[in-house]
């Protein structure tokens, strides 16, 4: 299952329907004449929290693409938050998540930043929040939970976001979230004391895959999750989810290290739960109430003799009303896919009385057929048989491969071939890559068949092979215009050119001569400023050589390294430096 999101559409719809009274206002983090109240891109803010400073409730704020890594704001008590959302306005941004980066500071402590603070009513929408961390002493809720995010209430709303490598410190809650409901979001190695993906919050539609708690429940503590995926998380107990409410959900490859893999003390509506692996007490769930779900296939036993099972598929027999214990007969259980097969046991042997919802994991009718299925998805009779492709990209230079993989909804394809346009094909691969020899515009062909389809139906999308990107730095020009694709246009700063080169598309950033000594990043994951970062797969060089093109750190005067310095250059994998001497680079220790 896939979330997507459409900025342009989103962003539209949100001028259109913004209120009468509510004024937009604008960040760029590159913004060259930040000027209050930021009502246009021209004077754009460079820091979020500067915009939601003077934005009035109902104001929308958007931001454009960039590592959001400056400002902040103490909400209670001593912890900064990057960006403390502190009255009812929405912030979004213009191109996605992995476009627009919060980033806090992942040090516990005093000097620890958490990413976003949201109260009542705000929004935050289309953000990668990221490096969060708390406070190692104070209070337990307010300064020492949700690394990446807290919320006030379940009235403040996280859309469409990704939450990764943000930490709550010892006994506290939610290393990815606190509170809030989010909505198409990703939490992903997240970790906390207890809840390490979230706690205390309503995830709809939400990915919780690879995070982790050092006591209960890896990805959810008293959460209410709805339509999602509770994946490889891990925890001394209860892995996936602990005193939750699960609806619609799949609980698969979560592991614990002393007791319940998949679930425990929560309550789980329409679940699959397989996979999971625990030394005690059940790999599925302990402690549970199960209704129309599937628990089967997990390590040591599906669940224990506290549990309450109704009209659900497990081993051994629970007794009670309308449970089956036959194999379910998933369509792919090795491949992951825990749709229903034709024959499953499972369908139309759910119970009614316990469905509370409209539709089923796929967004499907959750009844179909006068009775509800067991498991997470609702066997659909007379779906018709579609495909489509998912693409990392749409746009690739000469020689540099896409990735595409094909979905498909209905039926399970019995063979394919992908048609890339310029004379190669491929049979029967569900997941490939690509390159191209040559400039131009090709469609890309999948079409699979089943025995129900001989003809075959297909998916296209449509990708664009353009020269590999160029972008010039002069640290004398005197006309820098993002993208920088000429010398006339030449960024002064070679960090610009480097934000703006695609990653792994043979981007190339020429410099010509100059001591290059301002700008900085700090690369993702550390705390250390960088003279220049270069992301994976872009090469950085020089026009006339060493002698002539020179990168300058910052040494510390006195101690040399301490905070404050700055090293020359960060290369990401893959990427490429050539010709340059770097001088009085530091680090932040000696």
């Amino acid at each position: 299952m896939k979330f997507q999101f459409s900025y342009l559409a989103a962003t539209v719809l949100a001028l259109q329907t913004l209120p009468s009274l509510a004024t937009v206002r604008y960040v760029n983090v590159n913004s060259t004449s930040p000027t209050p109240p930021f009502t246009n891109w021209a004077t754009a803010a460079t820091i979020i929290q500067d915009a939601v400073d003077v934005a009035n409730p109902g104001d929308q704020i958007f931001v454009t693409n960039g590592v959001y890594q400056m400002g902040g704001r103490v909400v209670y008590r001593s912890l900064t938050n990057r960006v403390a959302i502190n009255k009812a306005v929405t912030v979004q941004s213009i191109n996605g998540s992995a476009a627009t980066i919060i980033q806090g500071n992942p040090v516990f402590g005093d000097s620890a930043v958490r990413c976003v603070y949201l109260t009542n009513q705000a929004t935050l929408i289309g953000f990668t929040l990221t490096n969060g961390a708390t406070r190692a002493s104070g209070d337990l809720s307010y300064e020492r939970s949700g690394g990446g995010a807290w919320c006030e209430s379940t009235s403040a709303i996280i859309s469409n976001c990704v939450l990764t490598a943000n930490s709550a410190s010892m006994y506290a809650y939610g290393g990815g979230a606190y509170s809030g409901t989010l909505d198409g979001c990703t939490l992903v190695n997240n970790s906390g004391f207890i809840g390490g993906g979230a706690a205390n919050s309503t995830l709809n539609n939400c990915t919780l895959m690879g995070n982790s708690a050092s006591d209960f429940g890896g990805g959810a503590y008293v959460c209410v999750l709805n339509n999602c995926l509770i994946l490889t998380n891990s925890a001394s107990a209860f892995g996936g989810a602990y005193v939750s409410t699960l609806t619609n959900c799949i609980v698969n490859g979560n592991s614990a290290q002393l007791a319940c893999g998949g679930a425990g003390y929560s309550t789980l509506n329409n679940c699959t739960v397989t996979g999971n692996s625990g030394p005690y007490s059940g790999g599925g769930v302990t402690a549970c109430t199960l209704n129309n779900s599937i628990v089967y296939y997990n390590s040591d036993d599906n669940f224990d003799s506290s549990c309450t099972v109704n009209f659900s598929c497990t081993t051994p027999d629970p007794g009670g009303a309308g449970n089956i214990t036959s194999e379910p007969l998933f369509v792919n259980l090795a491949g992951g896919d825990l749709h229903l097969q034709s024959n499953s046991p499972c369908i139309n042997t759910g119970n009614n009385a316990y469905v509370t919802v409209t539709n089923d994991l796929d967004g499907n009718p959750r009844i179909v057929q006068g009775v509800v299925d067991m498991g997470a998805y609702e066997f659909q009779t007379g779906v018709q048989f579609l495909a489509h492709i998912e693409a990392n990209r749409t746009n690739a230079a000469v020689g540099f491969s896409l990735d595409f993989t094909g979905l498909f909804l209905g039926g399970l394809a019995t063979s394919t071939v992908w048609d890339f346009g310029d004379g190669t094909t491929v049979s029967n691969q569900v997941s490939i890559s690509h390159s191209w020899a040559s400039v131009g515009v090709y469609p890309v062909v999948l079409t699979a068949f089943n025995d129900s389809n001989p003809g075959g139906i297909s998916a296209t999308v449509t990708v664009y092979v353009a020269p590999p990107m160029v972008c010039y730095v002069n640290v004398n020009g005197t006309n820098p215009v993002s993208p920088y694709s000429s010398r006339d246009t030449a960024a002064t700063n070679i960090q610009d050119a480097v934000d703006v080169a695609v990653p792994n598309q043979g981007s190339l950033v020429l410099v010509t001569n100059g001591l290059y000594q301002t700008g900085g990043r700090i690369a993702i994951g550390g705390t250390l400023s960088n003279r220049v970062v270069v992301a994976e797969g872009v090469t950085v060089q020089s026009v006339n050589g060493p002698a002539a093109t020179i990168i300058q750190g910052y040494q510390v005067p006195g101690t040399t390294n301490d905070f404050g310095a700055v090293r020359c250059v960060y290369l990401a994998d893959g990427a490429i430096l050539s010709g340059f001497t770097l001088t009085n680079g530091a680090t932040i220790f000696g």
